[in-house]
């Protein structure tokens, strides 16, 4: 009985320890490529660079996250009511894990409720727009 509870608190405290280096890499790929123009916070600047804080943006384009962080983006969008319509460059040399790792760090740091991106998740959407 002690073996299984002591293998059970191993495990335990092995995959939270994975979640917790996942989630301390995200923050700091977001702090290297995204901060610059996204804020500490998340919350953009003005009417220039949008939030990203809005949690029903980003659940309607949630297959295009992955896309948009490699590749960039370009064109008119509108979040909460607000028209952007700056260019974001894209980070090509980012690898799967790694958007993963920045897209459940913007997650946890600003969205109660939205579900874990998986590596496998990215994958396929930049399968999709490549």
């Amino acid at each position: 009985m002690k073996v299984k509870l002591l293998i059970i608190i191993l495990v335990t405290s092995f995959i939270s320890s994975c979640l917790d280096n996942h989630n301390s890499e995200g923050a700091r790929l977001y702090l290297q490529h995204c901060t610059p123009c996204h804020m500490e916070n998340g919350e953009g600047l003005k009417r220039l660079i949008p939030p990203l804080t809005n949690t029903e943006f980003l659940q309607e384009n949630r297959s295009n996250l992955p896309c948009w962080i490699k590749h960039g983006m370009s064109g008119p969008i509108q979040i909460g009511g607000v028209e952007y319509d700056q260019i974001m460059p894209g980070v090509p040399t980012l690898t799967d894990t790694e958007i993963a790792n920045i897209l459940n760090f913007i997650q946890t740091a600003w969205h109660e409720g939205l579900t874990f991106i998986s590596e496998n998740e990215v994958k396929d959407a930049l399968k999709e727009c490549e």
